[in-house]
């Protein structure tokens, strides 16, 4: 369902990128989320993923 909201956005938004950007977010969110109350191990792949997906966001709103 989400990922009809996501496509829905993308499509009427001025700049997709945000969309995008708002969607990419999530994953971020969860992972740090799991690890903070599942107690999941975050190693080097997880980090560099998530500071990747951060760097991108950024990257989109400037």
């Amino acid at each position: 369902m989400a990922t009809v909201f996501a496509l829905k956005s993308i499509k009427i938004a001025p700049n997709p990128g945000y969309s995008v950007a708002i969607y990419s977010a999530n994953f971020v969110l969860l992972a740090v989320i799991s690890v903070l109350v599942f107690k999941s191990e975050l190693n080097l792949i997880k980090f560099i993923g998530i500071m990747s997906i951060l760097v991108g966001i950024v990257l989109l709103s400037v």
